[in-house]
Order: C-alpha cells, then sequence, then structure tokens
C-alpha cells in the first residue's frame, strides 16, 4: 500500500474526532448562550419593575445589574456585537445572533422565536 494513502487512513479516525468534539464545543457554548440570555432577560424584567419601564439600551443594566453586557461565544472567541436589544413601546425584544441562525424574545408574547439554519 502507497505511505501516502496508508497515511490518510490511519488520520482519518483523528480527523472525525476532531470534528465531533468541534461540534459538541459549540453546542455547549450555544447552551451557555442562551442560559445567560435567559438571566438578561430577567434583568431587563427586574428593571422594569424598579423602575416602571424598560431599559432603552443593554447598558442602562450596567452598574445596578451586571457589570458589562454579557459576551456571546462562538467557536475560540467572543463578541460583544451579538445581542440585538430593541424597546418598542411596552415591551421589548433581545435577539441572540449565531452565524445565520439565532433566536429572538418577544417579551410581548413571552416566547422565543428561531431563525436561520
Amino acid at each position: 500500500m502507497n505511505k501516502k494513502i496508508k497515511s490518510y487512513i490511519l488520520s482519518f479516525p483523528v480527523y472525525i474526532i476532531s470534528f465531533f468534539c468541534f461540534f459538541k464545543v459549540v453546542q455547549f457554548q450555544d447552551e451557555r448562550n442562551f442560559t445567560t440570555a435567559n438571566k438578561l432577560i430577567a434583568l431587563i424584567e427586574d428593571h422594569k419593575k424598579s423602575n416602571l419601564n424598560y431599559p432603552n439600551a443593554l447598558s442602562e443594566l450596567e452598574g445596578k445589574y451586571i457589570n458589562c453586557t454579557p459576551k456571546i461565544w462562538r467557536g475560540l472567541m467572543a463578541s460583544d456585537y451579538l445581542y440585538y436589544y430593541d424597546k418598542v413601546n411596552h415591551s421589548f425584544s433581545l435577539t441572540i445572533k449565531l452565524g445565520n441562525a439565532g433566536k429572538t424574545w418577544q417579551s410581548s408574547i413571552g416566547s422565543w422565536d428561531y431563525f436561520g439554519e
């Protein structure tokens, strides 16, 4: 058997295991991101109870409710810019964007809507 073919065959299990591990890490990060988002939603609701209004921006929570806006983890990097908060009248939406997919919390209906992939 050709040496090059033999090395490809022997390295194949390493690629499969690496691929599986990568997706497990991403799945763990997605679960952690959504758990953090649910905590952020609870803090937004606490702000409303205390101030009788939703915050105009997530940055209004900083100081009293949180130290800083949480980061979204995807792969090896964290990003500050993948939470999208929008206050509309007496409700709000919070979107978590992960690549081409994500989900949006609508306070007016109290549920998550999924989009993308």
